[in-house]
């Protein structure tokens, strides 16, 4: 005669706590959306790249006519500064224009401000001197002197 089945108590499953499923022990196949979860790192490491899109074409920002790096070897034939946090000097020495040959200094001394024009002879400095203070003045930067 055969054995009589055990009745057991059917008891109602328990419910399972929100998120990430467990983790088995040993790295097993359970999915897991967690980014820092060593598999998922790894994996990221070893995957080829993502293909991003190509960026949408910037529009074409407005440039100058011509830039100081183009400028400057055109018209300075020589250029040399110092300075320290309180005063300031630079030489140029220019290479093309009505000025073609002058040496223009401007020195800085605490907040005085000094311009002092050398030029080859036939160019009349006195025009020079009177654009120069203007600019410097339509700028705010008072000038000691400009000789």
């Amino acid at each position: 005669m055969g054995k009589a089945p055990v009745s057991r108590p059917v008891t109602p499953p328990r419910p399972r706590p929100a998120g990430p499923p467990p983790r088995k022990q040993g790295g097993g196949d359970v999915k897991c959306d967690d980014p820092l979860d060593p598999m998922a790192r790894q994996a990221a490491q070893l995957a080829p790249p993502l293909m991003s899109p190509a960026p949408a074409p910037a529009a074409e920002a407005p440039c100058a006519r011509a830039s100081v790096e183009d400028l400057l070897p055109a018209l300075v034939r020589k250029v040399a500064w110092s300075g320290d946090g309180r005063r300031g000097t630079i030489r140029l020495e220019l290479g093309s224009g009505a000025m073609a040959g002058a040496e223009v200094v401007v020195a800085s001394d605490e907040g005085r401000v000094s311009v002092h024009l050398r030029a080859p002879p036939g160019v009349d400095l006195d025009d020079w001197r009177k654009r120069i203070g203007a600019r410097l003045a339509a700028r705010g930067i008072d000038v000691d002197e400009i000789d």
